[in-house]
Parts: structure tokens; C-alpha cells; sequence
């Protein structure tokens, strides 16, 4: 058993869950945030090619550089600022054939790193939108922005990527505005966005964006509608 395991082990229970292909196999603890249907929808969205590098922002469990191994990239890097997180990504990506390494730190504090692709599945919801009776628990800061802001993200992201990179992120589809001016402030051209409606109601749930470092804004494809869930 190796290190991260163990350390993974006294943290709690862990457990194995499936991700879009049975033979793929993933730790999760039961007390962390969790991989869903978004992380699915952004592993099919995104586009990794034959020895790209990746930067997964926020990478949590490490599902989505899991997910990016079979697409040979040249290196993949997950930066976590929890250590608990950090570790279980650890256990996971330890049966990749790729190069990896997961950066314990704010994403914030990252120096020196480029990449041809940045991947993030970040908080969804601005601070004052968060109760604050809710306790501050692991899966809590995987939801709100107490570590990283949508601006900090896209500035991340942009720092990370040469001209022609690109950034693939899912996000609500009630900040669209604040995602599309983040972006254009950082220099990062929409490319590609498509929303995800719910069956069940009829509603978008989701945003999935594609951005290009100095790309331009003009020519953005929007893409058929993507649909989850089992209609009532």
C-alpha cells in the first residue's frame, strides 16, 4: 500500500465509484465534494490532444486528469489547495501512464507553469451568495468561492496558457455575464459553449465553455443543447 493510500485511509472511509466507464475506477471520500454530473459533462466537453500538457485548477479527487490519462498527455498537473483532496487525487492518478504531479498550494501562488490545455471544475457559487450558517466543511469549500474566485480562475488560467491555449470549464449558467467578462478581461476568446438542460423541468442547469488565449470573440459556436436526467 502506498503512502498517499495510508494517508488517505486515516483521513476516513474511503470508496470506489465508477466514472463513465465502468473500468474506470475512482476513490472518493464519502465527506469530501464528489465527483457529479457536471464533472461528467466537462470530461466529454473538454478535448485533450496526444502530448498536450494539462493544468487541472482545483483538481479535487483528480477524476478529470484521470479521465485526460487516455488521451496520452505529455504531463498532467492537478493543483489542490486541501490537503485531504490533494491526497486522495494522489491514490487516484498513481495508476496513470502519464507524467503527473499534484501541487498542495494555492493556485494563486503558482509560479512558472505552462501548459497547452487548463481544465477547472471550480466553485459555482460568489461568497455572498453563500449561507453563512453553513459550517465550513470540505465539501462546502468545493461549492463557494472562499479560495478562488471566477476572476481568480480565468487570471490563473490565463498566466498558465501560451497563445492558442485553451481553457475548458463548467460553470451555472446564471453567471454567464460575470464568466463572458472575466474571460474577455484576461484576454481568453470564447470558442465553444454549450448548456444543459434537465429533462425533469425543462431548465439550463449548466455552462460549458471553451476559451482561446488571444483568441478572438468573434465566431463563437454554440452548440447543440445537451440534455440530462429522465423526463417526469
Amino acid at each position: 500500500m502506498s503512502s498517499s493510500d495510508n494517508s488517505c485511509r486515516k483521513t476516513g472511509q474511503l470508496r470506489q465509484d465508477w466514472f463513465l466507464d465502468p473500468n474506470r475506477r475512482i476513490w472518493q471520500h464519502p465527506d469530501h465534494f464528489r465527483f457529479n454530473t457536471d464533472t461528467a459533462l466537462l470530461a466529454e466537453f473538454m478535448e485533450i490532444r496526444p502530448q498536450e500538457s494539462v493544468i487541472d485548477i482545483g483538481t479535487n479527487n483528480g477524476v478529470l486528469l484521470v479521465y485526460a490519462d487516455q488521451f496520452s498527455p505529455s504531463k498532467m498537473t492537478g493543483i489542490e489547495l486541501l490537503h485531504e483532496p490533494a491526497e486522495v487525487a494522489r491514490l487516484n492518478l498513481a495508476r496513470c501512464n502519464s507524467p503527473w504531479q499534484i501541487l498542495e498550494m494555492p493556485v494563486q501562488e503558482v509560479r512558472d507553469l505552462k501548459a497547452n490545455v487548463v481544465i477547472s471544475n471550480p466553485p459555482y457559487f460568489a461568497l455572498d451568495a453563500s449561507d453563512p450558517r453553513i459550517p465550513l466543511t470540505l465539501r462546502q469549500q468545493g461549492r463557494a468561492e472562499f479560495h478562488l474566485t471566477l476572476e481568480d480562475l480565468c487570471r490563473c488560467a490565463a498566466g498558465f496558457l501560451d497563445d492558442g491555449g485553451r481553457l475548458y470549464l463548467v460553470h451555472r449558467p446564471d453567471r454567464l455575464q460575470e464568466i463572458l467578462t472575466a474571460l474577455q478581461k484576461e484576454n481568453l476568446g470564447v470558442r465553444r459553449i454549450q448548456l444543459v438542460y434537465d429533462r425533469r423541468d425543462g431548465r439550463c442547469k449548466s455552462l460549458l465553455v471553451e476559451a482561446r488565449k488571444g483568441g478572438s470573440p468573434a465566431g463563437v459556436q454554440v452548440m447543440i443543447p445537451r440534455w440530462i436526467g429522465e423526463a417526469r
